[in-house]
């Protein structure tokens, strides 16, 4: 039962279109940011091994008089890990 568990815990993200909940991602990520977050690329999430997001093309804050946002990237990843003991 713990083998099939970690099985799907690791290749059930995979099947998961995260795209679709990117209005989601995007509503969080701004109420974290103080300012609005926009993802214009595909969106993963893996739990095994380790926790981690990748989202590309990402827009933060709202455009300026000269057309450009506050801050552009073309990849982020955040990563869960434990504190070393």
């Amino acid at each position: 039962l713990i083998i099939v568990v970690l099985l799907g815990a690791m290749v059930g993200p995979h099947f998961v279109d995260w795209g679709r909940h990117r209005a989601l991602v995007e509503s969080h990520l701004s109420e974290m940011a103080g300012h609005p977050v926009r993802v214009d690329g595909p969106i993963a999430l893996t739990l095994l091994p380790t926790p981690s997001l990748s989202l590309d093309q990402v827009r933060v804050g709202e455009m300026n008089a000269e057309g450009k946002p506050l801050l552009t990237a073309e990849r982020v990843q955040a990563a869960l890990a434990p504190m070393a003991l």
